[in-house]
């Protein structure tokens, strides 16, 4: 369970609700800026895009959000049109904090985890997501609900595969649902097999959230159902503590699968089926439309980026 603060919660369509809530007690986000969608575990547009796309921000408005790691970079971009609000992002969620595990040979695995390299992206995700129902309200008199669909198109296959999901504020409590198809094409030219093995399977995310003051609380879980091997689960609990000018995150993240765990002391692998992991961020408003923040452990490297997003 992890303890996150919502990192990029401030900008566009990251933590939608934390956003919300943070705008409308601080006077630090322009008019017209703030997310209508609740999405209170994921602090990056690229995560909140991929997981639930009820969480779509649907406010008029345009976000542009770059992730920046050992010289690459992870991209998303999301226009909000009023009722409807639309998102794309060429970039991973699996074997990132917030999102799923990966499916990876062991050998691959352990070098990747050793050097210090994110996964490779497959995917290219869009969504969107439909305000069915808002009071136009503010703060404890908030009652919203936004509705879903996602389709994500493999780079390797040239499959798309479909989603949908749900996601609501009622005063100060959030929640969300979503569930959708993936696939990952797995590379094991190394082992004399099929060069390009198809892993099919499906995820089901819940989400709930509390504000309390100026604190954030979520729980988030992540449920992943293979074809052909066990399911896993991810569980996080999240902690936000949103300030004048920032947030500052912490997260807590435990993933229970069969797959090796990896060690960055002796950079082994082990077999032990829980993984724990801690995550944190800090975020803050540069100008009224640009948001900078750090991250330590994003993408489950205890490694540090950095992340700009821009909305206009």
């Amino acid at each position: 369970m992890r303890v996150i603060l919502t990192l990029f919660i401030f900008i566009l369509p990251l933590t939608g609700q934390a956003k919300t809530w943070l705008c409308e007690t601080y006077d630090i986000c322009r008019s017209g800026s703030r997310p209508n969608s609740s999405a209170p575990a994921q602090p990056t547009t690229n995560s909140t895009i991929n997981i639930n796309p009820a969480a779509v921000p649907t406010t008029k408005t345009t976000g542009i959000e770059a992730l920046y790691y050992k010289g690459l970079f992870d991209f998303a971009l999301v226009k909000g049109l009023g009722r409807v609000g639309a998102a794309i992002s060429p970039s991973n969620t699996e074997e990132t904090f917030f999102g799923a595990p990966g499916f990876e040979v062991p050998e691959e695995y352990a070098e990747r985890k050793s050097e210090g390299n994110k996964l490779p992206s497959q995917k290219v995700a869009l969504a969107t997501a439909f305000n069915i129902f808002s009071n136009k309200r503010n703060g404890l008199k908030k009652f919203e609900l936004n509705l879903g669909v996602i389709g994500k198109y493999n780079k390797i296959s040239y499959k798309v595969s479909p989603g949908g999901g749900v996601s609501g504020i009622a005063g100060p409590f959030t929640f969300g649902y979503s569930a959708y198809a993936d696939s990952f094409i797995w590379n094991k030219d190394a082992f004399d097999a099929d060069p390009n093995l198809e892993i099919l399977y499906n995820v089901e995310t819940y989400s709930a959230g509390i504000f309390l003051d100026s604190v954030a609380l979520d729980y988030s879980e992540l449920r992943i159902y293979p074809k052909d091997a066990r399911d896993s689960k991810v569980s996080m609990l999240t902690g936000s503590l949103l300030l004048k000018d920032g947030i500052i995150t912490l997260s807590w993240r435990k993933e229970t699968s069969d797959r090796y765990a990896f060690n960055f002391t002796t950079h082994m692998l082990e077999e032990r089926r829980d993984k724990e992991d801690l995550f944190g961020g800090v975020q803050v408003a540069a100008t009224k439309n640009i948001m900078i923040g750090a991250f330590y452990n994003y993408y489950l490297l205890h490694e540090i980026s950095l992340g700009v997003t821009a909305f206009f």
